[in-house]
């Protein structure tokens, strides 16, 4: 859920790291944050953000949504009860137990949580059956819930997101979520400011929310599988 703020105003965004996509640009609760001018604080033992890391970001909003940072605080941890967001791979669903398997990653190191579903779980680009029916290969998701420090997740809100591509000549790619700003029919699309690659727009509208598999290079990016966030 994107943060609540005004744009030229300092405010702060708190959340997990959910993409890296280069060293100082990242992204937060669908925020993507600009951290190349920040000044980076990183637990003991850590040389760099990564997928899964929780973090407090102090900044301003630029005209394409997307956060300045000056100040970027993360930790390893999330604190008992605090609401996380994790993408991964969910497996194992048990109906008797309303519990699957969620394959993540926390600070750069795998991380397999029992997640259990709330009483009211709401679902975007599918259902319940989505989840029950993926099988032992699991199905590709983005959640939200609430941490336990017993190392399981209590989750009230499930996505179902494109499944991770291949790596292209070496570049593996990166999962974001924004909104489109601009779009070159058959050309580009315009995704938090940043101009990606993109053969086919025709399903594409200004404004709507997407998650893209990106990958990145010094021109922006090129996406390698979009589709509708909402």
């Amino acid at each position: 859920m994107p943060v609540e703020c005004l744009r030229g105003l300092q405010r702060s965004l708190q959340g997990t790291v959910t993409s890296v996509i280069d060293a100082r640009h990242f992204q937060v609760r669908g925020v993507t944050v600009n951290a190349s001018i920040a000044n980076l604080t990183l637990p003991t033992g850590m040389t760099s953000l990564s997928q899964g890391t929780i973090v407090s970001v102090l900044g301003t909003l630029d005209e394409s949504g997307n956060m300045m940072a000056t100040q970027v605080v993360a930790t390893l941890t999330p604190a008992d009860g605090k609401v996380v967001e994790f993408v991964g791979l969910a497996s194992q669903y048990d109906a008797a137990l309303q519990t699957f398997m969620l394959s993540t990653q926390r600070a750069g190191q795998s991380l397999n949580l029992r997640a259990t579903l709330g009483p009211q779980v709401s679902y975007k680009n599918g259902t319940l059956s989505r989840l029950s029916s993926s099988g032992a290969g699991g199905v590709t998701v983005r959640v939200e819930g609430k941490w336990s420090n017993s190392g399981t997740l209590s989750v009230y809100s499930i996505q179902f997101i494109p499944p991770k591509p291949e790596a292209a000549n070496g570049t593996q790619p990166v999962l974001i979520q924004g909104l489109i700003g601009d779009l070159v029919a058959n050309t580009s699309v315009t995704i938090n400011g940043m101009t990606l690659r993109l053969s086919d727009t025709s399903t594409l509208e200004l404004g709507e929310k997407v998650d893209v598999w990106l990958y990145p290079n010094s021109q922006g990016g090129e996406a390698g599988h979009i589709e509708h966030a909402d």
